[in-house]
């Protein structure tokens, strides 16, 4: 048991550092409101929890989807994140003002 809980610590430090290394000068980016069209937790077998979110955005007239996962370290807080975040609610994104379809949901927005 003590082994699969490092596992998940160490899944979860992983991607938490691929989310932060991704985040990187995005604060320069325009802060847009989306919807969250689908959100879900799928507990999976090995690893740590991840929410899968789906958001749609709108940047000079044009409609836009992004996918983006966020990894905890517990399903309860995957499961609070879900609750917290519920479809059609708004969710604060940063925007590429150049590439306006990329963007990526920062936590302290």
């Amino acid at each position: 048991m003590g082994g699969l809980v490092v596992d998940i610590f160490v899944v979860y430090v992983i991607r938490a550092l691929v989310r932060k290394w991704r985040q990187r000068g995005t604060s320069a980016w325009d802060l847009k409101e989306a919807r969250i069209a689908e959100i879900c937790h799928r507990p999976i077998a090995l690893g740590c929890p991840v929410v899968e979110l789906v958001y749609l955005y709108n940047v000079d007239d044009k409609n836009l989807a992004r996918m983006e996962s966020v990894q905890f370290l517990w399903d309860s807080s995957a499961d609070d994140y879900v609750r917290n975040h519920p479809r059609e609610s708004s969710l604060a994104i940063r925007v590429n003002p150049g590439k306006p379809e990329m963007s990526i949901v920062v936590d302290e927005d």
